[in-house]
């Protein structure tokens, strides 16, 4: 195994664990806080936000983000971000048109095998594609993550604390996992990708 240890200079190193350990301290304590004093939003952060079903993708794409170059990194984060901004705005008609496939309402609109798919493909098939596919992917995964955010928003009236709490449960993990493996990057990274890319879309 080669580790290519020249973007620990970049800055990246001590910004990884800063990164990192930030979240997983707010949600280690957020889990040891007792249920009735979690309030609503850190109750669905602990009961639906942290569901392997709605994060698997998500992770995917931060090893796709790691895996392309940073120009076609930054392109699809973008996207991304357009995409849980178009996702949230027309939430209603999205549903509207996703209700016609079959299953789609008892299975939450099917915003995670969609976003699953998408990111799936990007990773499983190969190097030479992902740079093309990686934008639309992320596109996709973000018009579906708000989705489902929304899709699972228990407040009453649509407070936004849920939404900008899943939103910002998003970015760390995508962010975590792009920072970790950039900074410590190993050829086996690339088949390891493919393999998490072959589970997602499969």
């Amino acid at each position: 195994m080669a580790i290519d240890l020249s973007h620990n200079r970049s800055g990246l190193g001590w910004l990884r664990h800063l990164w990192v350990l930030a979240g997983l301290t707010a949600l280690i304590v957020l889990a040891v806080i007792p249920p009735a004093d979690r309030g609503e939003t850190g109750a669905w952060l602990i009961r639906d936000a942290v569901a392997i079903e709605r994060l698997f993708p998500l992770f995917g794409f931060g090893i796709a983000l790691a895996l392309v170059g940073r120009r076609a990194a930054l392109i699809a984060a973008l996207l991304w971000a357009i995409g849980i901004a178009l996702g949230f705005t027309f939430r209603i008609e999205l549903m509207a048109a996703l209700q016609q496939l079959p299953g789609a309402i008892t299975h939450h609109f099917l915003t995670m095998p969609i976003s699953a798919i998408a990111i799936g493909a990007t990773l499983a098939l190969g190097r030479w594609s992902r740079p093309a596919l990686i934008a639309p992917a992320g596109f996709v995964l973000g018009v579906m993550y708000a989705l489902s955010v929304k899709l699972s928003d228990p407040s009453y009236g649509g407070k936004p604390w849920v939404f900008l709490a899943g939103i910002g449960l998003g970015v760390w993990l995508i962010g975590a996992v792009y920072l970790v493996l950039r900074s410590w990057q190993a050829r086996w990274f690339e088949i390891a990708g493919r393999i998490v890319g072959s589970w997602l879309a499969s």
